[in-house]
């Protein structure tokens, strides 16, 4: 049995959904609460220490927690400037978490939404980063299913 491949089906769906209703609150309220980021930082660690159970090794607990880190840095420098809030911060740490070092192209795709966003839809300074993460996070997964078809 591939668990390789549903863990990662399962993650997808997970962080979709957790974006889906990240990005509806953040653009109403300009706010990503607790009660969704932190849920998300669990389910990354313990569904690597899950997937390190069924593969006997233990890489899947370091990739997420060196994912974790990595973004837990990034935040704590975006949130220093303060050009990121808290729930943004918790978000990538979460999302650090369930992806491990495969963070790192959703954080670009999500820095691309977020300039098409600023320039061509908001036309504003403030972009809510939840909707910006969340369509950079399809963008990404559409991208990934072209590149597999071909």
């Amino acid at each position: 049995m591939d668990y390789i491949l549903i863990h990662s089906t399962i993650s997808m769906i997970v962080v979709f959904s957790f974006l889906y209703f990240i990005a509806n609150i953040d653009n109403e309220k300009k706010i990503i609460p607790d009660w969704l980021t932190i849920p998300l930082i669990i389910y990354g660690i313990l569904s690597s220490v899950i997937l390190a159970m069924f593969l006997g090794v233990v890489t899947p607990v370091y990739l997420s927690l060196i994912g974790a880190s990595m973004m837990f840095l990034v935040g704590y420098a975006m949130v220093y400037k303060t050009w990121w809030g808290g729930g943004d911060f918790k978000l990538f740490v979460g999302l650090g978490a369930v992806f491990g070092l495969g963070v790192l192209p959703i954080l670009a795709s999500a820095g691309v939404m977020g300039l098409v966003l600023k320039y061509l839809v908001y036309k504003t300074r403030t972009i809510p980063f939840g909707v910006a993460t969340f369509l950079g996070y399809c963008f990404f997964i559409a991208v990934s299913i072209i590149f597999a078809l071909i």
